[in-house]
């Protein structure tokens, strides 16, 4: 994950860590995980967009994480019992 890219797209929207934590409710350990390797959840990236004010995908070509896949998020959702 490309953090400095952030970090200056942030300052320049006058954004700060505390913000996105308070105001957005978007956890800054969201982003510690991403910079570690895991993969992104769409809907997360496209919050993190949206409190950006840029396109879905301009942040994720930037930002440089990998996103996660339908396969992976079908894996990863609870099954239903019938």
């Amino acid at each position: 994950m490309d953090r400095k890219w952030l970090e200056k797209t942030m300052e320049q929207r006058g954004l700060t860590y505390s913000a996105l934590r308070r105001q957005f409710h978007f956890s800054p350990e969201t982003l510690n995980a991403w910079e570690e390797g895991t993969p992104a959840r769409p809907f997360s990236l496209r919050k993190l967009a949206g409190i950006l004010g840029m396109e879905y995908h301009v942040l994720v070509r930037n930002l440089g994480v990998r996103v996660l896949s339908i396969r992976e998020r079908r894996a990863r959702a609870p099954r239903i019992a019938k």
